[in-house]
C-alpha cells in the first residue's frame, strides 16, 4: 500500500525508492522508542521472518534499480490487467 512508499515509517514521501525494504531489514521496532514502535503494520514487521520472502526482501534493500524493474513489470501487468 501507500504506507510503503513514503510514509508510516518507511520513506520521506516524495521519494520513489527501495527504503520499505531496507527499514524492514533494519527493523527498527525491536528495541526502539515509542515512536520507532509506531513504523509500520504487524504485516510489515513480519515480513522479514518469512524464509520465502526473506531473499527478495534483500534482493531489494540492496538493489534499488531491481526493485524499481521489478515494480515498472509487476504495475505494468496489473494495468493491462485493468486492476
Amino acid at each position: 500500500g501507500a504506507h510503503t512508499v513514503g510514509a508510516k515509517g518507511f520513506g520521506d514521501g516524495f521519494t520513489f525508492d527501495n527504503a520499505y525494504y531496507q527499514v524492514l531489514l533494519a527493523q527498527p521496532w525491536v528495541g526502539g522508542d515509542d515512536m520507532a514502535q509506531m513504523i509500520g503494520l504487524a504485516s510489515d514487521k513480519s515480513l522479514a521472518d518469512y524464509a520465502r520472502v526473506r531473499p527478495l526482501i534483500e534482493k531489494y534493500a540492496n538493489d534499488g534499480l531491481a526493485w524499481s524493474r521489478d515494480f515498472v513489470d509487476a504495475f505494468r501487468a496489473m494495468s493491462e490487467l485493468g486492476c
